[in-house]
């Protein structure tokens, strides 16, 4: 854990050490070839998560556990994330209703932390604050 108290940075959960669903796998493969997954930490929402490097790009394989998790991100993607651009949030390649499965691409960027030179940091917040907009502007269309 980061010793500075002012850090925001929080360590990330352990990644799962389960191997990706079988019927999960073959979907992906059908639709991004082969697969060489390495897991993800496990998020807020609890969908599990794997990454795999391609000649595209980095793609992420994410499974909800349930339903209401699956259709709210797959509408995100459909009405908001799209509007960023792609060069400023990531993409919904696929997605399977049954296994509740999402394949996106990686989003670009890196993240930002205390360590930011002080010089930076208002631009980083500024450009934030745009694409925060153009997200909040499409949930309003």
């Amino acid at each position: 854990m980061n010793s500075n108290p002012r850090s925001r940075t929080r360590q990330a959960p352990p990644a799962p050490s389960m191997p990706i669903p079988a019927q999960v796998a073959e979907w992906a493969k059908v639709r991004i070839g082969a697969l060489a997954p390495w897991p993800l930490p496990i998020d807020l929402s609890g969908a599990r998560a794997w990454r795999i490097s391609t000649p595209q790009g980095l793609i992420d394989i994410r499974v909800h556990g349930t339903d209401m998790a699956y259709r709210r991100e797959v509408l995100a993607y459909r009405t908001a994330v799209h509007r960023l651009g792609p060069a400023h949030g990531p993409r919904m390649i696929a997605h399977e209703p049954r296994l509740r499965t999402l394949l996106t691409t990686h989003p670009r960027g890196r993240p930002v932390d205390d360590a930011a030179s002080p010089h930076v940091l208002p631009r980083i917040h500024q450009d934030a604050g745009s694409l925060l907009a153009v997200l909040h502007d499409s949930v309003s269309d």
